[in-house]
């Protein structure tokens, strides 16, 4: 069945309120309020309009881009400027950046579809790109990947129960 891959869980987002107090948290979450990492915003939480799984998706297209070039879509602009490039301009294309990435056409065509202005022109849901996914990733085998998990996992008990460690390059350590 080939190797096991590893699973990344998110634990923290980063927006939850300091504490338990109930005024901190409701001052966080005002209605009408943009909340969230600039960079992984969809266009129409950048617009303040109501946000669904589409705005979900859009955040796994930043991901992916930033995987696979090093960096968001939009970066090395201001906040402003983030959140208006994202509502008037297409997402940057892979290749376009990363020239010498020798990715198969499905990953850049997957990673610009999550990535359109457009909530209606994403995928259809989360289940939609894993099967993508799944099929792109079908006869890849990356041994050195599963190599280096098994290492670190040797190396550092795992401090939650069910996680798997993440691996950064080695700039980022």
């Amino acid at each position: 069945a080939g190797p096991e891959w590893p699973v990344v869980r998110v634990l923290d987002f980063g927006i939850a309120a300091a504490g338990e107090d109930e005024r901190a948290a409701r001052k966080l979450t005002l209605t009408g309020t943009v909340l969230g990492s600039v960079a992984y915003m969809s266009p129409e939480q950048a617009q303040g309009h109501e946000v669904g799984p589409a705005a979900d998706l859009y955040a796994l297209g930043v991901v992916l881009f930033e995987l696979l070039t090093g960096s968001t879509p939009f970066a090395g602009r201001s906040f402003t400027a983030q959140l208006l490039a994202k509502v008037i301009e297409p997402a940057p294309v892979l290749g376009e950046v990363r020239p010498e990435l020798d990715l198969p056409d499905g990953v850049s065509a997957l990673v610009a579809e999550l990535l359109e202005r457009d909530a209606s022109a994403r995928p259809t849901s989360a289940r939609a790109v894993a099967q993508r996914m799944t099929a792109l990733l079908e006869g890849v085998s990356l041994p050195p990947l599963v190599r280096a998990v098994d290492a670190a996992r040797a190396a550092q008990p795992l401090a939650f129960p069910g996680t798997e460690p993440m691996l950064l390059p080695p700039t980022l350590d």
